[in-house]
């Protein structure tokens, strides 16, 4: 999560471009104009002193923003979700980084050795957040979000909008991606495409997804 000159927030759910789009902006906007959360090891290690539900972090939702900073502060922000990568894909990019960063270090990600991708699918052991979550109060339903910027067309979106802010033009480089450009979708099934349509459904309802096998 940023927060730029107390005006614009940025929030993120994992697997969507967040790091990508934030570590952009924390490159090009003047440090002392914004708070970051959880993208430097010294952030990491100071937030562990403070209890979860109290503070912000990387992938904070929207409402764990608003709750924390109160609602005066919440109302001066224009926010701004990143981003609409579909459910499908983000599970399965999951699922390889993973594999990936277990790979070279056996001690994270251990249960994925030897676990096949319908087993990681059909398993939950993707991660559950959705994008409604991200984007909704949880007990009024209200949406908390400006706009949901698009993961097809995000380098762009997000020097647009440094643009409309008025901050210096970001310089965007993939951060924390697969290196490898994969179909993530043709990896499903019906089961396992049906799996993932079920947990995300409001998500997909809301944002107009469309399932890879139907």
């Amino acid at each position: 999560m940023l927060i730029i000159d107390d005006k614009v927030a940025i929030v993120h759910i994992k697997k969507c471009g967040g790091t990508t789009v934030c570590r952009a902006l924390m490159e090009s906007v003047p440090e002392d104009r914004m708070q970051a959360f959880g993208y430097q090891k010294e952030q990491v290690q100071a937030s562990k002193t403070i209890p979860k539900e109290d503070r912000l972090w990387k992938h904070s939702m929207t409402c764990d923003l608003k709750r924390i900073k109160g609602d005066a502060y919440f109302k001066g922000l224009d926010v701004f979700c990143v981003s609409s990568r579909d459910p499908w894909s983000r599970a399965a990019s999951f699922y390889f980084y993973a594999k990936r960063h277990n790979e070279k270090d056996p001690t994270k990600y251990p249960r994925m050795k030897d676990m096949s991708f319908d087993e990681f699918i059909l398993g939950d052991h993707f991660a559950r957040e959705s994008l409604y979550d991200y984007a909704h109060d949880p007990e009024t339903g209200e949406c908390l979000v400006n706009r949901v910027l698009d993961f097809d067309n995000l380098d762009q979106e997000t020097i647009d909008l440094a643009k409309t802010y008025g901050w210096p033009e970001p310089v965007m480089t993939r951060r924390n991606a697969n290196p490898e450009e994969m179909d993530y979708l043709a990896l499903y099934n019906k089961e396992t495409s049906d799996h993932i349509g079920a947990v995300f459904a409001k998500e997909i309802e809301w944002l107009g997804f469309k399932p890879p096998v139907s």
